[in-house]
């Protein structure tokens, strides 16, 4: 636990990298350790203790299918990667199953270490809330101490909570305390970390727990159950009202995190944004299923397969890369089987103990033993339900403690526990097991140790790799952020290993390549590079890249040809159907355009820059009474976009002007030649004739000012104002009429508005007329 904790980031993209790097570095160690002791060595059942039960088994059936998987992956080098992954959480279970096979009395240290684990998180927690609440922490969200974030921060703690029960229920004196300290606060300081699925597992774990202790206390009539019970309500209802004060009292307001803990809940709605996209990654991973039951998608292809079907409806390049439900991803990936294989691990570590507990004759001393994996898989099931705590190393050491005792705690047949008649405890073990028949009580065949020994060592030089390409992943992305690109493409090239082909939320590592290619302007490399490898082909970046480097090169034929394909993979995607707008513009094909930008609008009509090119290729095909119509329907959904406004202002003068254009070109023409009677006499005729542009009163407004005829212009301002024009420019020209008229109060305070609204002459005139 401390190794997926602690180990640092070290320069990587994703400090999982590097964790399980260090976990697989550690299971090789423990290998190590524990097949050359001499007592270990001597033990022949232990061995073979994690196939002694039906869920080892099963989890090693599991990581068959899993590799079986790999004929259906799109991606081979991210089914490799995520074996690697997950090959390493196996060893470190099937290790933990021989150490507790090996020795029982190793789980009290392991509880009260875990427990000593929870009381500093739950600390840290509180540290944490104290500075949001000074001011000094602007959000909740920034709450991670050592862990990635802080959806991880509140699972590790919601996950070590059954080892402090554990300790509650069934020991006393010192250890017993310690247990309640550490479920006290850690309820604490869930419910101050605002985690829907938590508020969600703390309900369900509680009434699982508090039903567990009532029954305990009817079947074997002691008061220890009852008080148990009693105090653990009461803490409980204490922490919920507490943290509901210090929410309603202390807290920041207005904040996301005012919301209590049934308003949080009921906030789980699919029309809410992260519970959509949850729903969303669901409904692609069933989809995804039905075409691929037998075997899944692959293994690690997940956020590939998905995205064929997510692309078509999503307008930029950000993606959701797991599908935040480890029981749906593990289907889609590994199919039905494989699916159904993990939830049974599930079921066959949690079921005994409730089984049991309703089996008078079944012993306490059992029931003790079965509490831990039981009660373990329960909460980070919740986590797995809502989350992917499979690519988090720190989650993924508790699923292996709680499955590796489970295992070693369930030999031979884990019904045994539900049918057998006569002897219904667990033998109480130091090294020793269920009896078991002479024939498996031999020494682990070679064949098996080296296998094993050659998948860590394996995993480990991926993981390796792993971890070299995470920090230049990190590299790339900080360069891209800051928008200069300053390492060398040779390098860049270089310096990436062979896998992963792809970065952490599925872009092609070739196409982090080609930026830098392309930033050099070595368009024939880019395009070299780019149609040789295609890590993910439902991406769309490669395509749009080739696309960009074809353009590059003057080839407008190739380039469309790719950007025709980035339309199929990805039909929203704006900056392709820009660069096709303009390839289209550059070889008189302007009609083309119009039904790409209508049917991207008809999408998203919050883009402003759609907008603005569906008008202006409307107005250069000469339908300008469509692009004013259209830029009125900008207008209706971007109101207060400036670019918007100002084009309404140019389409509306334009089409109202088409049939006068001389006579507008002239008054225009003597405003700017200073001739402003002229200007004031062709103005006038066509405000007569109906062209009530606004820019025609501005126009005139002025032109009577230089002309000594302040109480017109005024007039005119007075119109443009109760219209809704009111530019600060204007506000000063109303300010200097009036103050020409020698209304100084009127005029200063014209002057004063206009400086507040940014206009320099306005400061200026404010400062000189004004200022006694």
């Amino acid at each position: 636990m401390v190794v997926a904790v602690f180990t640092p980031q070290m320069e990587a993209f994703d400090s999982n990298g590097p964790k399980f790097l260090a976990l697989a570095g550690l299971n090789l160690l423990t290998f190590a350790f524990l097949f050359t002791r001499k007592d270990f060595k001597q033990n022949k059942t232990v061995k073979w203790s994690f196939f002694h039960s039906w869920a080892g088994i099963l989890y090693a059936l599991l990581m068959l299918i899993s590799l079986l998987s790999f004929v259906k992956s799109i991606n081979l080098n991210e089914s490799i990667l995520q074996f690697s992954k997950t090959i390493t959480i196996f060893v470190s279970c099937y290790l933990v199953v021989l150490i507790i096979s090996f020795d029982r009395r190793y789980l009290e240290p392991l509880a009260i270490g875990m427990v000593l684990f929870l009381i500093i998180d739950s600390l840290s927690v509180y540290y944490h809330i104290g500075k949001y609440l000074k001011g000094e922490l602007a959000d909740i969200e920034l709450i991670k101490t050592v862990y990635s974030n802080k959806n991880v921060l509140a699972a590790s703690i919601f996950i070590k909570l059954p080892f402090a029960l554990w300790l509650f229920t069934f020991h006393k004196g010192w250890k017993q305390k310690l247990a309640l300290a550490g479920w006290g606060i850690s309820l604490l300081s869930l419910f101050f970390l605002s985690s829907r699925a938590f508020y969600l597992g703390i309900f369900v774990l509680s009434v699982t727990y508090l039903v567990s202790l009532w029954v305990l206390y009817r079947r074997e009539g002691q008061n220890a159950y009852r008080r148990n019970m009693v105090l653990y309500a009461v803490v409980l209802t204490a922490s919920i009202l507490l943290f509901t004060v210090v929410q309603k009292n202390l807290y920041p307001k207005p904040s996301i995190y005012n919301a209590g803990i049934i308003e949080r809940l009921s906030q789980a709605k699919p029309t809410e944004y992260s519970t959509g996209e949850r729903l969303g990654g669901w409904k692609r991973s069933f989809d995804v299923l039905k075409k691929e039951p037998m075997l899944g998608c692959g293994l690690g292809n997940w956020k590939i397969a998905t995205l064929q079907e997510e692309n078509q409806t999503k307008i930029d390049l950000t993606y959701q890369y797991r599908a935040h439900n480890d029981f749906i991803e593990t289907a889609t990936e590994t199919g039905v089987l494989g699916g159904s294989l993990f939830l049974a691990i599930f079921i066959l570590l949690t079921l005994p103990y409730f089984k049991s507990l309703l089996k008078k004759e079944v012993e306490v001393q059992t029931l003790k033993l079965l509490f831990l994996p039981a009660f373990g898989l329960i909460a980070y099931a919740f986590d797995a339900f809502f989350n992917f705590p499979h690519d988090r190393p720190e989650i993924q050491v508790l699923f292996a403690l709680f499955a590796g005792v489970g295992i070693a705690l369930t030999q031979n047949n884990p019904l045994n526990l539900l049918f057998a008649k006569k002897n219904h405890s667990i033998e109480p073990a130091q090294g020793k097991l269920l009896k078991e028949s002479e024939g498996r009580n031999k020494i682990l065949p070679n064949t098996w140790k080296g296998a094993l020994l050659a998948l860590m060592l394996f995993s480990l030089y991926i993981l390796f790799l792993n971890f070299q390409s995470l920090k230049m992943q990190k590299i790339v992305s900080d360069e891209i952020s800051t928008g200069k690109l300053s390492a060398s493409s040779d390098k860049i090239i270089q310096w990436f290993p062979w896998i992963p082909d792809i970065n952490i939320f599925g872009e092609p590592i070739s196409v982090q390549k080609a930026r830098y290619l392309l930033h050099e302007r070595k368009f024939s490399q880019a395009i070299a590079l780019l149609e040789k490898e295609n890590a993910n082909p439902y991406d769309s970046r490669r395509e749009y890249f080739l696309a960009s480097a074809y353009l590059s090169t003057g080839k407008t034929d190739s380039a469309l040809s790719w950007n025709k394909r980035v339309l199929q993979l990805k039909p929203y995607l704006f900056e392709n159907i820009s660069m096709m707008c303009n390839i289209y513009e550059q070889t008189g094909k302007i009609q083309e355009t119009i039904p790409l930008l209508e049917k991207y609008i008809s999408h998203d009509k919050y883009n402003s820059k759609a907008w603005l090119l569906i008008t202006q290729y409307l107005d250069k095909s000469g339908d300008l009474k469509k692009a004013c119509a259209y830029n009125d329907s900008a207008f209706s959904y971007l109101p207060t976009d400036a670019t918007i406004l100002q084009n309404r202002d140019y389409l509306n003068t334009k089409l109202l002007v088409a049939p006068y254009n001389d006579s507008y070109d002239k008054a225009v023409a003597s405003y700017k030649g200073k001739e402003y009677e002229i200007a004031i006499q062709l103005f006038s005729e066509l405000i007569d004739k109906g062209v009530k542009l606004p820019r025609l009163f501005e126009y005139r407004a002025f032109c009577y000012y230089f002309t000594q005829q302040y109480q017109a212009s005024l007039q005119d301002i007075d119109h443009l104002f109760s219209t809704g024009t009111r530019q600060p420019n204007l506000l000063n020209l109303r300010g200097i009429n009036l103050q020409n008229l020698g209304k100084q109060a009127e005029a200063c305070s014209m002057f004063k508005e206009a400086m507040k609204a940014g206009d320099q002459e306005g400061a200026a005139n404010f400062n000189k007329f004004c200022k006694k």
